[in-house]
């Protein structure tokens, strides 16, 4: 929540630290797809997008899963992910399918 929501002050530099320290602790998938958009986008650290690239990659099978369990948060990184063509092939089709999924549980 250090990227600003649910009332939590906005601290870039401890988001990305402590999404780096639950990836490598216990590979967490939304870890990995934070970890990407901070590479990909080159917040508080260098734009990389061939690391961006790798987390995308690792993070896409496991959120998939999640989302085929009904883990609305993960439907909406898997949406994203289609949607943008991180880690998988563009497909805006597949994209709406798991954007949809998730706002239909209020993410």
């Amino acid at each position: 929540y250090y990227n600003g929501e649910n009332g939590v002050k906005k601290n870039l530099k401890k988001a990305f630290d402590l999404a780096l320290e639950n990836y490598e602790k216990y590979n967490n998938p939304y870890s990995m797809y934070y970890l990407d958009l901070f590479y990909k986008e080159g917040k508080i650290i260098g734009k990389n997008l061939t690391f961006s690239t790798e987390y995308f990659k690792k993070a896409f099978p496991l959120l998939l899963k999640l989302s085929e369990k009904g883990e609305k948060r993960a439907q909406y990184c898997v949406g994203s992910m289609y949607c943008f063509g991180d880690g998988v092939n563009q497909d805006y089709k597949e994209a709406f399918k798991y954007y949809k999924l998730s706002a239909k549980q209020g993410h």
